[in-house]
């Protein structure tokens, strides 16, 4: 599946693996429209997993054995970017 935007591009620029300290400011990075389509486009692939491990890895060279694994994450930079759990 592919990942819209403006989802893919902020996982890209601020989730690389070489710079993940960045995933901890995206909230002080983008607008507000674009924070609120991030925010709902982040829950949804959550509860829909549809980010699958590979497209990830593509994206931000972080590599996640398990859909899981993966999951988790995007649940733990959810609650560090919007202060609270999904």
């Amino acid at each position: 599946m592919s990942i819209s935007e403006p989802l893919r591009t902020v996982l890209w620029k601020y989730c690389d693996v070489n710079a993940i300290e960045l995933s901890s400011r995206i909230s002080e990075r983008l607008d507000a429209i674009t924070l609120s389509a991030f925010q709902a486009q982040l829950a949804a692939a959550i509860h829909s997993s549809s980010i699958s491990p590979e497209e990830y890895e593509t994206l931000t060279n972080a590599s996640y054995d398990t859909q899981e694994e993966l999951d988790d994450w995007l649940r733990s930079l959810y609650e560090v970017v919007f202060g609270e759990r999904l």
